[in-house]
């Protein structure tokens, strides 16, 4: 049986799996590329909390969903 990418993200979506900006920036091709992501709003990024360094996370569904492949 094969799973497929969208099944991956609807699980991460279920379960409310977050990756920092970091892990999330070498999924989607860099951090370019994830800040155009968020400001389209294709990738929903938040802070857990208010302090001023605060951890950015990111959604990890819509991350996987918009992974850039190497070839």
């Amino acid at each position: 049986m094969s799973t497929t990418i969208e099944q991956v993200c609807c699980a991460c979506y279920r379960k409310g799996i977050t990756f920092s900006k970091t892990t999330a920036s070498k999924f989607v091709g860099g951090r370019n590329r994830l800040e155009q992501l968020v400001a389209q709003g294709k990738i929903r990024m938040e802070r857990k909390s208010m302090a001023q360094n605060a951890k950015w996370q990111c959604n990890a569904g819509d991350v996987l969903f918009y992974t850039k492949l190497k070839k």
